[in-house]
């Protein structure tokens, strides 16, 4: 399973996209994903005060088909927004 989107997020030099919490329910047969921003001060560095949107790829690999559903939230700095599709 493949999921795809784009995120927009503060400080492209301290700034990134990570994987959250995700969890399968496989009596369900539904996935469940957090796909989130994340801003690292380095000590030694300055960050730059842009925004940035970067497009991310997550893989949720299954044995046994796919999932009935898969419910993606993403919580960038512009807002949080909810995706589910079956």
């Amino acid at each position: 399973m493949v999921v795809e989107g784009r995120l927009t997020y503060s400080s492209s030099s301290c700034g990134g996209i990570e994987l959250g919490r995700n969890d399968y329910d496989a009596d369900e047969g539904r996935l469940t994903a957090t796909i989130r921003w994340y801003y690292e001060r380095p000590s030694d560095a300055d960050c730059t005060a842009d925004e940035v949107t970067r497009a991310y790829r997550a893989t949720f690999p299954f044995d046994d088909g796919t999932p009935e559903a898969v419910a993606v939230t993403e919580d960038g700095n512009t807002g949080t927004f909810e995706e589910t599709a079956s």
